[in-house]
């Protein structure tokens, strides 16, 4: 199996319809708005290898499933985002 497509299925049917996906859905299109498809692309892929390279090594080597690490980078990246306009906004950042 691939790295990036442990990034992309859950192993529990219920984290796939009520968390990762159903965040990713809210948050997403949110993040594709301000940056554009190519940069989301971009978050969402870095977010996925980094969360899988940190997996892999905190867990001693051994696979995992779920898009967490990646749903937490878009969600890091929008909040990123929005703190950094509105610093830029109303200069209280």
């Amino acid at each position: 199996m691939r790295p990036w497509h442990w990034q992309s299925v859950d192993s529990d049917a219920r984290t796939l319809a009520q968390g990762n996906y159903a965040a990713l859905a809210h948050l997403g299109p949110q993040l594709e708005a301000l940056a554009g498809p190519q940069r989301f692309a971009v978050v969402y892929g870095v977010a996925a290898a980094a969360a899988t390279v940190a997996s892999l090594a905190l867990n001693g080597g051994r696979r995992s499933l779920g898009a967490s690490g990646a749903v937490f980078g878009v969600a890091a990246a929008l909040a990123r985002y929005h703190r950094w306009a509105g610093s830029r906004v109303c200069g209280c950042g």
